[in-house]
């Protein structure tokens, strides 16, 4: 019946069970069995004999405060109390569960929000270091002026702006123009 209900989304808040229950399981077993299918169910263990002690259903049932024992013989008003009081338990912590589970539904979906931003945002970082926009450079040293007016070789202003290093060489012109004498040599197409 716990099965059953579960399955149509009808849970029961409470059980009452009896210690004493021949044939086959008594009402201990029967308890745990129950909460093996549903662990958020209410049970009031009623009995009038001693065949367990508070003890003996810890060890068997754990510690739980899902668990009420009600001895026998008792008065209506007293299951009344209990089923009422232990039907609204049942209902805060169903109440509290759902909650849970949408603030952890609304924690993992800002987590990938914050995780996408956070990608996007290391990726403009990256794109900081790269070069673009208009550079202010000398028309006849070739010199580059930074945000602080401040004016240093293009080498050292692309090194201080981006990851690209430099290797020196010369070109045609300006190894004939510094080492007229010296022979360059030509690349020939293939």
């Amino acid at each position: 019946m716990v099965q059953a209900a579960l399955g149509s989304r009808r849970p029961y808040a409470l059980a009452f069970v009896d210690v004493r229950m021949p044939p086959g399981w008594d009402g201990i077993e029967t308890s745990a069995r129950i909460w093996q299918v549903d662990p958020d169910l209410q049970i009031v263990i009623c009995t009038a004999f001693a065949d367990y002690s508070w003890d003996d259903m810890v060890d068997k049932l754990g510690a739980t405060d899902r668990l009420v024992i009600l001895k026998k013989p008792f008065e209506a008003i007293e299951v009344l109390q209990l089923a009422s009081a232990l039907t609204e338990k049942w209902r805060l912590q169903q109440e509290a569960k759902h909650e849970l589970e949408h603030l952890e539904t609304l924690v993992r979906e800002r987590t990938r929000v914050l995780e996408e931003t956070n990608a996007k945002l290391t990726l403009a970082l990256a794109n900081v270091e790269t070069l673009s926009g208009l550079i202010p450079i000398c028309s006849g040293c070739k010199k580059i002026r930074d945000d602080r007016g401040f004016w240093s070789q293009v080498e050292s202003y692309i090194a201080a702006h981006s990851e690209a290093k430099f290797t020196h060489g010369l070109c045609p012109e300006c190894a004939g123009k510094y080492y007229p004498g010296v022979a360059y040599p030509t690349l020939t197409a293939a």
